[in-house]
């Protein structure tokens, strides 16, 4: 028994060579991000997708681009990501001074932090509404193929568009007088994106899961280095030897034992499957750990799996609700984007309604009120597209009844936070004088839609597995689908193509941001582009 749970004492240090991606992200600051056609604002959301990438590339050098009518490298290519995500935080419409969105020039910008010397694929993620593009965006995005650089196009916002409502409280017009409509410009996004050999997405719950997986993963490797790994040392090898040993014993002293020849054959046995079940690393069936509630165990089995079947929607949906079992949300979340690609539609509902209920639950675990709406705005979306492929379906629409009254408090609570940080502030900020008011999140634009007051219900009695689907899920853990794992033998025509194992040292991020190679200014991008008037300055 102490052979088969593999005693571990001590470190080792093991240096293993590593090959990381170079990934810039290109935020667009300009005035059209303050629209509010995705909530809170274009750029909020922007924000916090550039992070959930940043948190699901953990060994990744990551740079940060900010651009308006011109760009501006933030944070060169680095492995301190804390740094690079304190920098996101701190972006805002005032960053770049010159209005208007040229995409073209944060492309340039990714060109020149790149660098023209590796020979793997690099990439360039753009966060942008595509508000007044430059004919020349195409170009400069072909150029940039021409070094290596693959950019992917995220559309932050929507094609009907939105008014824009500035820090002050005053809607955005143009020199005419007119209210400025920003919309988002997909087809020149898209084409942006083809023409390197990426792709474009809206803006949605999946969007950092989708350019992950479908995009970034399959980057060729670059930069590769040595880096020290930490492991424990397995002990299971003694007391398996001091077994094997009285099991010889006992077997020379047969003659003397023969009274106890069952209890011998059952030590046999046990030693034996101890031995075998080492051998075959842990080959005992997923689905049993599973049902045993060894979720840990149940999910490295699954993961062990997805390494050669990276997007088979039943493993993601299986490990997905391993990750779910054990409260790993943005994990579980993860495994179920990547099933909600099933060609079933009955797998691709169970993801959905899987996803929102993980979504859910990560929104009630967070204590900022802005990122909890976020989370139960993406699990709303969800559940409504688990809906749309089983309107029947009574669990979703409990689980969804139950969200917006969760969704009515956060909004009710952060209108509150609002209007005691303004109680805070000086008398003359009622006067609302002009644009020297900061910028805020709780100005005039977001209060359009007040709540109304809602109960909440916050039981912790339902962490079965198999509730009724009439049940309202009162811990917020929901009716959880959970399907048997496929035959692992089956054929699978599947991309096999595996992720990178384990976790990059955290020694490695010493708190300095890496220098640019061969690269003396890369943030003075004015003489690399054209001055021309700008005419539309959001």
């Amino acid at each position: 028994m102490v052979t088969w749970a593999r005693p571990q004492w001590g470190v080792t240090q093991e240096t293993v060579a590593f090959r990381g991606r170079d990934i810039l992200i290109a935020i667009d600051t300009s005035r059209s991000m303050l629209a509010t056609d995705v909530s809170p604002s274009r750029l909020r959301r922007a924000k916090l997708v550039a992070e959930d990438l940043i948190a699901a590339l953990p060994e990744e050098r990551i740079g940060l681009i900010a651009f308006a009518g011109e760009a501006d490298v933030q944070a060169p290519l680095t492995v301190d990501h804390e740094t690079v995500i304190d920098t996101i935080n701190h972006l805002d419409t005032n960053t770049i001074a010159r209005g208007g969105t040229d995409i073209a020039a944060a492309i340039r910008a990714a060109e020149l932090a790149l660098g023209q010397k590796s020979k793997s694929l690099r990439a360039l993620v753009l966060l942008t509404d595509g508000e007044e593009l430059d004919e020349d965006g195409v170009e400069a995005a072909r150029k940039a193929a021409q070094s290596g650089i693959r950019i992917f196009t995220i559309g932050i916002g929507s094609p009907n568009g939105s008014q824009i409502t500035l820090p002050n409280g005053q809607l955005l017009r143009d020199r005419e007088g007119e209210v400025v409509t920003s919309r988002l410009d997909e087809a020149r996004l898209k084409s942006i994106a083809e023409s390197t050999g990426g792709f474009y997405v809206r803006l949605t719950s999946t969007t950092a899961s989708q350019v992950l997986t479908q995009g970034l993963l399959h980057l060729g490797d670059a930069n590769l280095t040595n880096r020290s790994l930490t492991k424990p040392i397995e002990r299971y090898q003694w007391p398996l030897a001091f077994g094997l040993l009285f099991l010889f014993l006992a077997m020379v002293t047969a003659d003397r034992l023969r009274r106890a020849s069952a209890p011998l054959r059952q030590s046999t046995a046990l030693l034996l499957f101890s031995f075998a079940l080492l051998s075959v690393s842990r080959g005992a069936s997923a689905l049993d750990f599973y049902r045993s509630g060894d979720y840990e165990a149940a999910l490295d089995l699954w993961q062990d799996e997805l390494k050669t079947h990276p997007h088979d929607p039943l493993l993601n949906l299986n490990a997905g609700n391993a990750a779910y079992r054990l409260d790993r949300f943005d994990q579980a979340f993860e495994n179920y984007s990547e099933a909600m690609n099933s060609p079933n539609s009955n797998l691709r509902e169970n993801a959905y309604y899987n996803a929102g209920n993980s979504l859910f639950k990560a929104g009630d675990s967070q204590e900022d009120v802005e990122r909890q709406l976020m989370n139960y705005y993406d699990a709303k979306y969800l559940y409504e597209q688990a809906l749309d492929i089983d309107p029947n379906d009574a669990a979703a629409k409990k689980n969804l009844d139950l969200l917006l009254r969760r969704i009515k408090e956060a909004e009710q609570q952060k209108q509150m936070e609002q209007q005691r940080q303004s109680s805070r502030g000086t008398g003359g900020q009622r006067q609302k004088s002009g644009p020297q008011n900061q910028q805020d999140s709780g100005k005039s634009g977001q209060r359009q839609n007040q709540p109304n007051e809602g109960n909440s219900q916050s039981d912790e009695n339902n962490d079965g597995q198999s509730e009724s689907p009439n049940s309202t899920p009162k811990n917020k853990k929901g009716d959880l689908r959970e399907i048997q794992p496929r035959d692992p033998n089956r054929p699978d025509n599947q991309d096999s193509q595996s992720p990178q194992d384990g976790k990059m040292s955290r020694e490695e991020a010493n708190g300095l941001l890496d220098s640019l190679r061969g690269e003396e200014d890369h943030v003075n991008l004015s003489r690399h582009k054209r001055e021309k008037p700008v005419t539309r300055d959001w």
